[in-house]
């Protein structure tokens, strides 16, 4: 209320004076008055008070909260082109009406922005994407924008050019250009940067494709063929006939169930028709699988190599970090002359027209212009990042979904968007289920799936495809497509799934119409049958009968000797409520067995042999959720569980959750260090190879999983290579023997590493250990100098290099320097091979290190890494002659905790994955070994041993939600081992 009687107090001057000059006829600055002091108060009024804030709080940023704030400017905007309008309509005449217009004006927006700030009215996630569409909507609609010179009505382009300036449309122009910058930021954030320049055509994939080929026509006039590694998709296949071109369709090699680029027939085709009379090669991202997307980078070195433009249809491949990481690397090795995406299935936009004119529609250009500024760089990459999240959720429920049908999930790994699940089952009851199938599923409101049926032939334009649809002339199997795209979330999968579900058992119930029941038992002097149209009761078999019907209410299997029951034995019967497994010998049961049984009202499982171990897991959850009322279910084993009721128990001894370690790939280098950092959604290694004398810079390939060589940093006897990511600038901190040492930065134009700066070599003779950290707002990094003439040094970052800060630890033969919070303070402990630890604390008033103790009874150590365990503070101090220790910090100090023997050893390294700790124990004389935590003992518990030669750093490197560990070796090639979890209830 203070707030509104201080504006009103302020505004009334400005009434008085607008009121009097108004009298006089001067209507001119009575307008100006009340404009300039809105522009008063917006320049000076909010911001000199926040400026002062801001200057009082240490520079911190005044944090502005209020409901709706975005679409009250929004709104803001509108009402202020609605005063244009109104002032216009007026024939720029003040008037009783205009001051009534205004007077609603004020009104509405004063009623809308009170409404939205006490939450009266609420537009949640989609609140800004509304405001945004309705200011576009009022602007395209608006009959009188020439009037003040927006000019948004006449589109873009001219004279046969989409990209020229139109005089006649200034504002879609300049519309066009900012959408075209923004589109090009976004494809450089989504993975592809080296990306030089992009527009936006109001066309759809296909006509957009033709484009390119046109384009390219006069650059090669004799070329009369494209080579286009086969894709059932009828727009790519037009898209070359419509441009005038001759398709050579190359079809694709099966490997395993994925459907992959034959390399050597399309060079073959290249040959054969020689390289002047081929106008281009034309592959794929984005597809259906089990078709994956093409061997780009090898293409693109192929099109280098002949000097063939290479042309990528990238439909919707922006949301997938695994499509734009193939066309980067493609853009690297090789050609990629152009890549074309849609508007509508990456961005979530109305689909454009085809239109092709001297100017076109300006609506494509504005639709993705508002969705991106909507969204912003941060709301687009979480919108990817959601992405992927449903495709793994989407695939463990469409491959339970197979499972529980019989079918199975097509294994594609190299296809980051599209699944497949087979549909054998279908095919082999009714040549036109799948079909139906697919009938069925749209009349459902499901229509991004689609159904692939085996021998379909299908011609366009006089090109006969034999197995469409599924890109390859004979595939093994029928099959249904299901996508994650942008925008999906997790209950469009469930409702999805549940649809499918419906259909599938509704298509096999029709295929039973004919019901036979056949029950026999191996013992026919015991075999007791009895049936019904609602029941079946069978006593005494020596196996599981296979029952028929899928609309049987109870089923009695009972007093038999079957020790097994086979999966999926009761899918089929959805209407089943009574089940009888009693007095049999039945050990341990399918997992999820009871999954598909929904109408279950009564189990009986009663005088069998259960094993409570991991097998039985599964059936401990079912027991606590479930709804039917089910007979108690006793152990036979363990010894220490036996005649233990099952529906009791809470968590088996053992939860049945294993974890391995196992070589995922080698690299053919011995190492020193190896460091990791992430950039622009890409995790890249650094590792320092003497041997090589090289930085050798790895990267994560998304496509074949594994990690590729990226670039090469050479220099003399490296032995230690760190990275160092400030304000999106890339560094590798390179330490040499000799030459000096050297800082590198990542030139993003050449997508390499280039020299950026000398260390000072006055301080640094024997470099050991590099550490890099940040305090408050400022950037470090730390040399350990084993020499005994030698000087630990650190370093500090002034936003144009790094320069010498302070000198540490003189003539004491550093080993290892390690930057961790104690205690809410900064230290750096230096580890040293002539004396005990020593522990620095950072001095916020000095602003430098000051030594304040060190760590007692520890000589002779080379390595020394921090770690914590449910906010406990540990320390692992490795030692090459004696024990290793690990130390807890308390009372002020650090105490031992544990010794390992340690014989040999230059590293200890904790690590951990998914909630376990590990410690990893290096040797140079036999196995290393890795320690697993035990939290009830409160110490590590040797788990596993691993064969490195002379290791000298572990380092954790997780992507795609897979977690690895890096092994150097000093005397063998550096290994990677991949963290595995083990489900032993499976």
């Amino acid at each position: 209320m203070g707030l509104t009687i201080l504006a009103a107090g302020t505004s009334i001057p400005d009434l008085i004076t607008s009121v009097i000059v108004a009298r006089k006829g001067l209507g001119d600055m009575a307008v100006s008055s009340s404009v300039g002091s809105n522009i008063f108060d917006i320049t000076v009024g909010l911001p000199f008070p926040w400026l002062l804030w801001s200057f009082f709080n240490g520079l911190s940023p005044v944090q502005v909260s209020s409901n709706g704030l975005f679409c009250a400017i929004v709104l803001l905007f509108v009402m202020l082109l609605f005063v244009i309008i109104s002032i216009a309509a007026c024939k720029w005449r003040m008037s009783k009406l205009l001051g009534f217009i205004m007077f609603l004006l004020y009104f509405v927006f004063l009623v809308v922005s009170v409404m939205l700030e006490d939450k009266i009215i609420s537009l949640d996630g989609k609140g800004h994407w509304i405001c945004w569409r309705l200011f576009s909507i009022i602007v395209l609609l608006s009959k009188n924008t020439c009037l003040f010179g927006l000019r948004l009505i006449h589109g873009i382009g001219r004279s046969g050019d989409i990209a020229a300036i139109q005089p006649k449309a200034a504002g879609s122009s300049l519309l066009n250009k900012l959408t075209n910058s923004v589109m090009l930021d976004i494809l450089k954030l989504s993975g592809v940067r080296s990306v030089a320049c992009c527009f936006v055509v109001p066309m759809a994939t296909g006509m957009s494709l033709t484009l390119c080929f046109l384009t390219l026509r006069h650059r090669r006039p004799k070329a009369r063929y494209i080579i286009w590694p086969r894709i059932d998709q009828k727009s790519c296949f037009k898209a070359m006939i419509t441009a005038g071109f001759e398709p050579v369709v190359v079809e694709n090699v099966l490997e395993g169930d994925e459907l992959r680029t034959d390399l050597e027939a399309v060079e073959h085709k290249i040959e054969e028709l020689g390289a002047e009379n081929i106008l281009c090669v034309h592959s794929t991202t984005s597809c259906f699988a089990p078709r994956v997307p093409d061997r780009l980078e090898e293409l693109a070195a192929m099109c280098a190599k002949y000097n063939i433009p290479h042309i990528v249809n990238n439909a919707y491949g922006v949301q997938s970090s695994k499509c734009m990481h193939l066309i980067q690397q493609g853009a690297r090795v090789g050609r990629i002359d152009a890549f074309v995406q849609s508007l509508d299935k990456n961005f979530m936009v109305p689909v454009g027209g085809a239109i092709i004119a001297g100017r076109a529609s300006a609506s494509p250009s504005l639709d993705v212009l508002i969705t991106l500024l909507t969204l912003g760089a941060s709301g687009y990459k979480k919108l990817l990042s959601e992405r992927k999240e449903i495709y793994s959720f989407l695939a463990q429920e469409l491959k339970s979904l197979a499972s529980a049908h019989g079918e199975r999930l097509l294994h594609t790994p190299h296809n980051p968007i599209s699944l497949a699940m087979s549909l054998d089952g279908l095919q082999a009851g009714c040549d036109k289920a799948v079909t139906q199938l697919g009938s069925m599923l749209f009349t459902r409101q499901v229509s991004g799936a689609r159904v692939v049926p085996l021998g379909k032939e299908q011609t366009i334009s006089g090109h006969t495809f034999r197995g469409f649809m599924s890109h390859s002339e004979a595939y093994r199997c029928p099959y249904l497509n299901a996508a994650s795209a942008v925008g999906i979330t997790r209950e469009d999968v469930t409702l999805c799934i549940k649809r499918l579900d419906k259909c599938l058992r509704t298509l096999k119930k029709d295929g039973n119409a004919v019901k036979v029941i056949v029950i026999v038992s191996s013992i026919a002097k015991r075999r007791q049958i009895s049936c019904s149209k609602e029941s079946i009761i069978c006593v005494g078999s020596s196996y599981v009968p296979r029952i028929s019907p899928n609309d049987i209410n109870s089923l009695s299997i009972v007093n038999g000797t079957f020790s097994e029951v086979k999966e999926a034995m009761f899918s089929h019967m959805p209407s089943l409520q009574l089940l009888s497994l009693a007095n049999n010998n039945i050990k341990a049961l399918p997992r999820d067995l009871f999954i598909d049984l929904d109408s279950l009202i009564e189990l009986d499982l009663r005088g069998n042999a259960f094993e409570c171990d991991c097998r039985a897991k599964w059936l401990m959850t079912w027991l606590k959720n479930t709804n039917a009322t089910v007979s108690d279910v006793m152990c036979a084993g363990p010894e220490d569980l036996k005649d233990k009721r099952l529906n009791d128990m809470t968590s088996l001894h053992n939860e049945c959750i294993s974890t391995d370690f196992v070589l995922h790939q080698s690299v053919a280098s011995e190492s020193l260090s190896v460091d990791t950092f992430s950039y622009k959604n890409d995790v890249y290694v650094a590792l320092a190879a003497p041997s090589a004398e090289s930085c050798m810079v790895f990267q994560w390939d998304h496509i074949e999983m594994n990690f590729r060589t990226y670039d090469n940093i050479t220099g003399q006897s490296i032995v230690g290579c760190k990275s160092l990511v400030i304000q999106d600038q890339v560094f590798v901190i390179v330490a040499q023997l000799f030459g000096g040492s050297h800082i590198y930065k990542f030139d993003e134009d050449q997508s390499r590493f280039s020299k950026f700066q000398e260390i000072e070599v006055s301080k640094i003779s024997k470099p050991n250990d590099i550490e890099a950290f940040q305090i408050g707002s400022d950037w470090f990094f730390v040399i350990a100098d084993s020499s005994k003439a030698g000087l630990s040094t650190l370093y500090k970052w002034n936003d144009k290099g790094f320069y010498s800060y302070q000198s540490l630890h003189e003539w004491y033969r550093d080993t290892d320097a390690e930057f961790l919070d104690l205690d809410g303070k900064a230290h750096l402990i230096l580890a040293s091979r002539s004396q005990v630890p020593v522990i620095y604390q950072w001095s916020r008033s000095n602003q430098k290190f000051i030594q304040q103790g060190e760590i007692p009874n520890m000589e002779d150590v080379v390595a020394v890494k921090h770690f914590r365990i449910k906010e406990e503070l540990y320390l692992a101090m490795t030692r090459y002659i004696g024990d290793s220790k690990v130390l807890r910090w308390g009372a002020k100090q650090f105490a031992e905790i544990q010794a390992l023997p340690s014989r040999g050893s230059m590293i200890l390294q904790p690590f951990f994955f998914k909630e376990r700790y590990y410690l990893a124990l290096g040797s140079d004389y036999t196995f290393s070994q890795i320690y697993l935590w035990d939290d009830d003992k409160k110490l590590f518990d040797r788990f596993k041993e691993v064969y490195i030669q002379a290791p000298r750093s572990f380092t954790v490197v997780s992507t795609d939600r897979r977690d690895f560990i890096f092994a150097s070796s000093f005397k063998g090639n550096t290994q990677i081992f991949e963290h595995i979890i083990i489900d032993l209830s499976l």
